[in-house]
């Protein structure tokens, strides 16, 4: 016959336990709260207990489950209730903090005391403050030490000054820029008061205004600026223009000259012309580009020629491509 086990059902196993603990009359009393809760209620920002509290027992020792007696607490609070008792503990009481905490804030108390350096202090000469890397590596070799519950602006103070007597860093204190405006006041009575609020607004519309116009002459600059460059870009393109069409208009003269001169020889051109091709028209190879017919062992150089580099430019520009002799009367040195 199987025995069944049963767990205890008033039991509470107590995880996560932050221990606040207080000394009275001889007695202690301890209460069991979450770690992160016992901030917020002394901040104010908690104050449903029973968010704060484990339970709502008072005890004489967290870790043996031992409670206090009730005689014991009406005769150290003058009152047997646990709610206020546990309140009062809360409120007056010791928090058992473990390491990692107690490392997380000194941890969070330097870094606030290194960036309040930083934000506050400069270098001398430069007038450039520091990072907050290089105060926290003087503050190290300094050996300065922050300290969890005192004030934050007054460690700030003890740091700058340990710094400037161990010379470790050219620090001094950023001096601030005070503006003070004075206002001539009258035995007028109320009618001072309006006049100086019509002063006042007039300032303000004035300086609304100088921004104003400050912005303006900003954009108009601007503006100038990038109409500048839109011209510079337009006279680039007609350069560009006027050079092909410069191109294009030596081609033409050069094709009528060459014309008028072919003309009387037609004739002996022709002739001369249907025997060589006949011959040759297994051997030449012609260029595409160019228009012409070269010979094997001069069809590779007329690629690497400039005459063949120029025709390949103007055809990817869309021009018409131009002959050899219209582009040995060009001047070449301009396309290159």
């Amino acid at each position: 016959m199987s025995r069944q086990i049963t767990q205890p059902l008033n039991q509470v196993r107590l995880t996560n336990v932050a221990v606040v603990r207080l000394q009275r009359h001889g007695h202690r009393f301890e209460v069991a709260c979450y770690r992160n809760k016992i901030v917020n209620y002394r901040q104010g920002t908690e104050t449903d207990l029973s968010e704060v509290l484990q339970t709502e027992r008072v005890f004489t020792n967290v870790s043996k489950g031992q409670f206090a007696n009730t005689k014991i607490l009406k005769k150290c609070f003058d009152t047997s209730n646990e709610e206020m008792v546990c309140r009062f503990i809360l409120d007056n009481g010791d928090v058992q903090v473990s390491d990692q905490e107690r490392a997380a804030q000194l941890e969070s108390t330097v870094r606030e005391v290194a960036t309040m350096v930083a934000e506050k202090c400069v270098h001398p000469i430069s007038r450039r403050p520091y990072t907050t890397t290089q105060i926290r590596d003087a503050m190290k070799s300094v050996g300065f030490m922050v300290h969890p519950t005192r004030n934050i602006k007054q460690q700030f103070l003890d740091c700058v000054r340990l710094l400037q007597e161990k010379q470790v860093l050219d620090i001094e204190r950023a001096k601030m820029k005070l503006a003070i405006v004075l206002l001539q006041q009258d035995d007028g009575g109320g009618d001072n008061d309006d006049d100086d609020d019509d002063d006042m607004a007039q300032k303000a519309a004035q300086k609304k205004s100088k921004k104003a116009k400050r912005r303006e002459k900003e954009d108009a600059v601007e503006r100038e600026e990038k109409i500048a460059a839109e011209r510079a870009r337009q006279k680039e393109r007609v350069e560009r223009l006027g050079l092909q069409n410069e191109v294009q208009d030596g081609a033409t003269a050069v094709n009528e000259t060459a014309s008028t001169s072919t003309n009387n020889t037609t004739s002996q051109a022709s002739s001369s012309s249907t025997t060589t091709t006949n011959t040759n028209n297994g051997e030449n190879k012609a260029c595409n580009t160019c228009g012409g017919s070269f010979a094997p062992h001069e069809y590779r150089s007329h690629f690497r020629s400039d005459w063949h580099r120029y025709n390949v430019k103007l055809k990817l520009k869309g021009c018409a491509t131009v002959s050899e002799k219209e582009f040995l009367l060009c001047d070449s040195d301009a396309f290159f």
